[in-house]
């Protein structure tokens, strides 16, 4: 686990070639000492290392993988946000499966907001919109949009402006292009307002 949280910092400062090293360390480790939640958590940082790179296939497996051990460990509080990482991945592959991937998100978005985590439940709500949106489902993709909106807590600023620039991009794709100006000015004044 440490290995992991040394490797995610280095991968948050851009050194992703150690951040790399570590989490193969890492998952080595986890398997060799049969530790699902260390095995959850070392697939996890190597689908977002995967992912980085643009290897969306390895990053899928990975992320499939720490969902398999997520549900034998029974993390509960984990899977949810595992399963919209999934989602996410699988969005972007070359003809993704939108119905599916409708399914994992609604289902980690429901998990979350049972869990009472608006936070991470935000995050679903942005790929459940993009799902809708490529299906043409104007509406419906800016409903998930607003819900996540009214469900985040006020001061929390980053998810904030990803739902405001969600929220643009729906609003451009419907020909609202003035609302849309303004969801954008907002993403941008709150980023601006972040240290």
């Amino acid at each position: 686990e440490l290995f992991c949280l040394v490797g995610s910092c280095h991968f948050h400062r851009g050194d992703t070639q150690r951040a790399s090293e570590l989490v193969a360390r890492a998952l080595n480790l986890a398997e060799k000492c049969k530790s699902p939640k260390a095995i959850v958590q070392s697939q996890w940082q190597s689908s977002m290392l995967a992912e980085s790179r643009g290897d969306l296939t390895l990053a899928l497996n990975h992320i499939t993988q720490a969902m398999h051990w997520s549900k034998l460990a029974e993390l509960n509080d984990v899977l949810p946000i595992l399963n919209d990482n999934a989602a996410k991945i699988m969005l972007e592959l070359p003809n993704p499966d939108l119905p599916r991937i409708h399914d994992l998100a609604e289902a980690a978005y429901l998990n979350l907001i049972s869990q009472n985590n608006p936070i991470a439940a935000v995050y679903a709500c942005i790929t459940l919109s993009e799902v809708e949106l490529r299906q043409g489902n104007h509406a419906n993709a800016l409903m998930y949009v607003r819900k996540g909106l009214i469900e985040l807590p006020v001061e929390i600023t980053g998810q904030r402006a990803s739902l405001y620039s969600q929220e643009a991009k729906v609003l451009f794709r419907m020909g609202r292009v003035d609302e849309s100006k303004l969801q954008l000015e907002c993403a941008i004044a709150v980023m601006d307002g972040m240290a």
